[in-house]
């Protein structure tokens, strides 16, 4: 099986290949409640809805991630 870019860092980030809300909220230490108002407002990392529970996919934490960096800028 061939593995995605995106899944092979997310095996070297530490994270599993899918995250809880409970699971993701320890690893950013936010409350549950962040992440629950996020998806409300389509703001936060894509996630899927499984028999119930909320999941979280690896590779997408670690691209929201990607979006949320911020570089300073130069002063001249």
């Amino acid at each position: 099986m061939i593995r995605s870019a995106d899944a092979m860092s997310a095996r070297i980030s530490g994270l599993p290949d899918r995250v809880t809300q409970d699971e993701l909220a320890d690893h950013w230490r936010l409350s549950t409640r962040t992440l629950e108002r996020w998806r409300a407002n389509r703001t936060g990392p894509a996630w899927m809805k499984l028999e119930g529970r909320v999941l979280y996919r690896a590779e997408d934490i670690l691209a929201f991630e990607e979006t949320q960096m911020r570089h300073a800028e130069s002063s001249s």
